[in-house]
């Protein structure tokens, strides 16, 4: 049974994400990890906690641009992973850039190589 369910795991399509959100008073990033559910909307599914300020800003704004990381910024997916936006403004600490988001009123990250969506929810 544990080597079926490893094979099963890694036919399961995962990528890292970087979530970010924003209203015109604030704005904050995270790591996380997108599930692929349905090719014909396209959907994916993302796990936001309760508690984060991500959660709170969407709730706010209804939207939310993710940037498919890639394998160069597992140093950016581990700092906006283990870092609280109440905390710290992630932008400024770890350089971050956004810009505009073309589809949404949300800002989204500008992560070289990282590949944007943007979402409304």
């Amino acid at each position: 049974m544990e080597n079926q369910v490893g094979e099963v795991t890694r036919m399961v399509p995962c990528s890292v994400v970087f979530l970010s959100v924003g209203t015109k008073d604030s704005k904050d990033a995270m790591t996380a990890t997108a599930t692929f559910v349905a090719e014909d909307l396209p959907l994916l599914m993302v796990s936001v906690s309760k508690q984060s300020t991500c959660h709170e800003l969407i709730e706010k704004s209804g939207e939310m641009a993710l940037n498919v990381a890639s394998v160069d910024q597992v140093d950016l997916a581990r700092k906006l992973g283990a870092t609280h936006g109440r905390d710290v403004d992630k932008f400024k600490t770890f350089d971050v850039q956004t810009e505009p988001a073309s589809k949404i009123a949300a800002t989204e990250l500008v992560v070289p190589k990282s590949i944007p969506i943007t979402f409304a929810i």
